[in-house]
């Protein structure tokens, strides 16, 4: 008889192993276009999001895309999507998917603003970013359930979060 942490050990597992066939990356590709548009759309007017370049150090510059990729991308999807969510391999009720991605949801939502509280970051607890936020999370959410893989949603995470600090003004938001 399987343990409830065997069961998640397996399913974390399971999420890291698993990459995507063409036909998933085009519906996920798909999906995180629409994504995209409606984020730029709201970014633009509101004027969350303008077009501004990174100012920064040639390191910088540089290390920021792999510092990225680690913390917040990877850290974070693991955490509220590998962890938290069952493998679309489990055998589960859709009711207790939905329930665990309401919950993944509003942790990987409340994080941002507990960490714009700690790092005094005010840019965390902007509502147009929390909006954007919650669109990224349930695009994440999506593509991990429709893959089952850890990657897709660490992928999307990890282009948004780039293309934001980098061409979009958000290393200005986010440096002191």
């Amino acid at each position: 008889m399987k343990t409830a942490l065997n069961i998640r050990l397996h399913s974390i597992r399971l999420a890291c192993e698993t990459f995507p066939n063409c036909e998933t990356w085009c519906w996920c590709a798909g999906l995180f276009g629409t994504y995209t548009l409606c984020a730029l759309l709201l970014g633009w007017l509101t004027g969350f999001c303008r077009l501004e370049l990174m100012k920064a150090s040639a390191w910088v510059i540089v290390s920021t895309p792999i510092v990225l990729f680690v913390m917040p991308c990877l850290a974070e999807e693991f955490f509220f999507r590998a962890v938290l969510l069952p493998h679309p391999g489990e055998a589960i009720a859709p009711r207790a998917t939905f329930f665990w991605a309401a919950v993944s949801l509003m942790a990987f939502v409340g994080s941002h603003p507990i960490n714009g509280l700690v790092s005094r970051r005010s840019v965390f607890l902007d509502p147009v970013f929390l909006v954007l936020a919650t669109l990224l999370g349930i695009v994440c959410t999506i593509t991990y359930l429709k893959s089952g893989s850890i990657w897709m949603p660490v992928l999307l995470h990890w282009f948004t979060v780039v293309v934001w600090i980098m061409f979009l003004g958000g290393w200005q938001k986010v440096t002191p």
